[in-house]
């Protein structure tokens, strides 16, 4: 993969790298993985994921059976990455929501999922641009982001 392609596009994907892509195009593109994550879900048919981790690039991309395997979340953890010309990994949740602010995102949601395992473990996201900030130790580590929903029935808008 071109690492020139550093910017988060939310709904879309990062670079050429487009959600709803079959696992064969993606991996074309920009190669096999370092590893595969297989996970499943017992009380759903279709419940499947597949997620390939590319740690040259601290990327990893996920595969969902129930949408014919098709790409449907993206995250980084390297600060590489931008959203909207901005830097985020490292940041604090006061200068990440400063900055959102600023960047006019208003629809954002704080959940503290903090565990004895995780004591500081918080997650910030927007619903409206399908992307989660989660937060270890109070710093930002990973951004995680999906397709954008249909208001109307939560459908997928596959980016074209």
């Amino acid at each position: 993969m071109n690492l020139n392609h550093k910017d988060i596009n939310t709904g879309s994907g990062l670079g050429p790298v487009k959600f709803g892509m079959s696992r064969e195009t993606v991996k074309k593109l920009i190669g096999k993985a370092s590893e595969i994550e297989h996970d499943a879900f017992e009380d759903e048919e279709d419940s499947q994921t597949e997620t390939w981790h590319y740690d040259e690039f601290n990327l990893s991309l996920s595969f969902d059976e129930g949408f014919d395997w098709r790409l449907v979340s993206m995250a980084v953890t390297s600060d590489y990455f931008e959203f909207r010309n901005k830097k985020l990994i490292g940041l604090n949740r006061a200068d990440l929501e400063k900055t959102l602010h600023d960047l006019k995102i208003a629809d954002l949601e704080y959940e503290d999922l903090s565990t004895p395992e995780f004591p500081l473990h918080e997650l910030v996201s927007s619903d409206a641009l399908g992307i989660n900030f989660w937060f270890e130790d109070g710093l930002l580590t990973e951004i995680q982001w999906t397709p954008l929903l249909r208001d109307e029935d939560d459908s997928i808008i596959w980016p074209k």
